[in-house]
């Protein structure tokens, strides 16, 4: 199986996603009280649908390993996102704070770390 070359559209992909990265993980700190869930859920969910695009597609070509520790953490994002969406979920409601913006904030400087070297 072949790796993925990093180009322009890649680096502006991953870009974007570091970008965007910063503002959902402050997000996940701000809203993660019951009453404004909703907001944080949907940026969340934003933020896991750029991970495959920017990240896999630009690491397989420079660091596999990372590569799939990276989206690793993002599966492991997007299960605290869906047991937090579940409106009446006490689990939910444990795993939520701040586990899921302690990943984000990995996940970005897993990216700028592969990003410098």
């Amino acid at each position: 199986m072949g790796h993925f070359t990093p180009n322009a559209i890649n680096g502006d992909l991953l870009l974007i996603h570091l970008a965007f990265s910063l503002p959902v993980g402050l997000c996940c700190y701000v809203y993660r009280k019951r009453g404004l869930r909703g907001k944080c859920l949907y940026l969340c969910m934003c933020h896991l649908a750029l991970m495959p695009l920017g990240a896999y597609l630009y690491f397989a070509a420079i660091n596999g390993p990372l590569a799939m520790l990276t989206l690793f953490l993002s599966l492991v994002s997007g299960v605290f996102c869906a047991l937090w969406g579940m409106e009446y979920s006490t689990l939910a409601s444990w795993l939520w704070a701040p586990y899921l913006g302690y990943l984000c904030y990995l996940q970005m400087g897993l990216y700028t770390y592969v990003m410098l070297c």
